[in-house]
């Protein structure tokens, strides 16, 4: 499978962290993307639940054609963890395709530059590379769960 990062992201985007506003941070974050947010209702007992599952097998169309994003990566590993319908992959192939977003995003050169940084990643300069540092060890626990 052939994924492709959005047209608009630049290497330089995806090699260099933001600096996060701590100001504007919340102890806990809510999602807000709306592929997370989907996803979400959908494996939920909300009434908007089964149109929720429309919208998520349309993002995984979306995403399949090339649009993606660390958020989409959050989403396929939500799915993962509890397919809300059978009109969703296996939990296997979401996990894969998750990875294979990861990769293309350059998730796993960043997570290089993590490892080389060693103690002053627990600046506040590199929040951004530490969800990203999180996000793949969410991959890695998927991956030996399935």
């Amino acid at each position: 499978m052939l994924v492709h990062v959005h047209p608009r992201t630049t290497n330089a985007q995806m090699e260099t962290p933001h600096r996060p506003n701590h100001s504007a941070s919340l102890s806990s974050p809510r999602p807000t993307h709306p592929f997370v947010v989907a996803t979400i209702i959908a494996q939920s007992d909300h009434p908007a639940a089964e149109a929720a599952v429309e919208q998520v097998t349309q993002a995984i169309h979306r995403i399949l054609a090339g649009d993606v994003s660390v958020d989409a990566v959050v989403g396929l590993l939500i799915l993962a963890l509890d397919r809300p319908s059978a009109a969703v992959p296996s939990s296997t192939r979401l996990i894969a395709l998750a990875y294979e977003v990861g990769k293309a995003l350059g998730l796993e050169a960043r997570i290089r530059l993590a490892t080389r940084l060693g103690s002053a990643l627990g600046e506040p300069y590199w929040a951004s590379l530490c969800e990203d540092v999180n996000l793949v060890r969410s991959f890695v626990a998927a991956r030996s769960c399935r």
